[in-house]
């Protein structure tokens, strides 16, 4: 059961981070207004899984 639950929150830091990178990326302007994200492309810029 810990196991599981320090699984939880390990994926929670993980979308955590890749959120704030991604605000991160349109405030800075590298991800423009209008852009199309396109989820493989996010995946890779961000390393993380689809």
């Amino acid at each position: 059961m810990a196991k599981l639950a320090s699984l939880k929150a390990q994926t929670r830091l993980l979308d955590r981070r890749a959120a704030d990178q991604i605000r991160t990326h349109i405030l800075d302007g590298i991800l423009p207004a209008g852009q199309r994200l396109l989820e493989t492309k996010l995946s890779a810029d961000l390393e993380v899984s689809r």
